[in-house]
């Protein structure tokens, strides 16, 4: 088994080797696309979770547009 490490011990290793990674223009890209994969996954479920309700494709658009009437 190999011995556990920190996490600091980690991070700073990860920073040695790959210096780029603390670059803000980076971190920004990176999470600004983490976010839109997440913000598709949360939308692709709660279309699933829609169409076993029975709700149509259609409906969705239209809440997904802000008509909620």
């Amino acid at each position: 088994m190999s011995p556990g490490r920190r996490w600091q011990d980690v991070k700073a290793e990860a920073h040695r080797l790959c210096p780029q990674m603390v670059d803000p223009q980076r971190q920004a890209a990176a999470n600004a696309h983490l976010d839109a994969y997440v913000a598709g996954y949360r939308l692709k479920e709660l279309r699933k979770v829609a169409a076993a309700q029975g709700t149509s494709q259609a409906r969705v658009h239209q809440i997904e547009n802000g008509d909620l009437n």
